[in-house]
This record gives structure tokens, C-alpha cells and sequence, in this order.
């Protein structure tokens, strides 16, 4: 926050990190943004044992869903490909990052 404040002379409301790297402040890595916006640049939960966000396994089938103010139900799907089709083509209507639900390790660059 206070990088920014210096560059741009006032306070966002949020500020968030493009890359997803909380530790990573440098100026290109830094845009204003609203607590939807942020929400939409996460990263994956610590907890997803699938590796997609906003997909489920139930029983043999998979279920989708996306949060746009409220958990939205995509539907239920024979296959986990489906699934996670269907919550990409959701986060690309919905304006979502396109990192959104990455692992960490993956968006995380050691050398930036």
C-alpha cells in the first residue's frame, strides 16, 4: 500500500498483487482494485484437493460452481473435465483472472 501511495498519491481501496505474490511490491505488480476484483485474482485454497477451484467430486460425479456475489450451481457432470470446463467458461463470462484458482507454487517466480 505504501508503494503505491508514494507513486500515485492516494489510497485504493484494495491493491492487488497480479502475479498473486503478496510479497512481490514492485510498481508493474501493483493495481487498484475493488474487493470483487481481488477475489477474482486468488489463488487456490490450501484445502482444494482437486486442483481447480469451484470444483467438487460427489460420489462418481462432479460437481461446479462460481461465487459471483452468491454461490452459483453450474450443474453436475459425469466427468471432472466437464466440470472444470464449465467453471472456466463461468470465470470467462464473470471477468474472473485468468489466474484465478492457480496453485501458488505455480504463479509464485523466484527470480521476480
Amino acid at each position: 500500500r505504501l508503494v503505491w501511495l508514494l507513486h500515485n498519491d492516494y489510497l485504493p481501496e484494495e491493491i492487488d498483487h497480479r502475479d498473486g505474490n503478496g510479497l512481490n511490491n514492485r510498481l508493474p505488480n501493483l493495481r487498484s482494485a475493488d474487493r470483487t476484483a481481488n477475489m477474482r485474482n486468488r489463488r487456490a485454497n490450501r484445502n482444494n484437493t482437486t486442483g481447480h477451484a469451484g470444483v467438487q467430486q460427489r460420489g462418481t460425479k462432479w460437481r461446479a460452481y462460481i461465487s459471483n456475489g452468491r454461490r452459483v450451481w453450474l450443474g453436475t457432470f459425469l466427468t471432472f473435465e466437464a466440470a472444470v470446463q464449465a467453471r472456466k467458461n463461468a470465470e470467462k463470462e464473470l471477468g474472473y483472472d485468468n489466474l484465478h484458482g492457480s496453485p501458488k507454487e505455480v504463479i509464485f517466480n523466484k527470480d521476480a
